[in-house]
């Protein structure tokens, strides 16, 4: 992504959010592939670009991750 598009992400530090949010949209777009969804072409074009930078199997072991609530919500807005 150009500077532009990130500086907000980088100057709060939120990367890992910003990176988690995206493995999730391009996780469930993985799965309605996989359900024989057909998306419009500008969604699959950017959903091919993410399987080659980052594979099939990043998406599936963040699905796996999900459906096995490795991650839990911090409740207390202190931490």
């Amino acid at each position: 992504m150009p500077y532009y598009q990130t500086e907000n992400i980088e100057s709060y530090n939120k990367f890992d959010l910003f990176y988690r949010f995206a493995l999730d949209n391009f996780s469930a777009l993985y799965l309605l592939k996989h359900q024989n969804l057909k998306l419009i072409s500008a969604i699959n074009n950017i959903y091919d670009d993410c399987i080659s930078k980052i594979g099939e199997s990043t998406l599936e072991q963040r699905i796996e991750s999900v459906r096995n609530k490795k991650y839990k919500i911090n409740i207390d807005p202190l931490k």
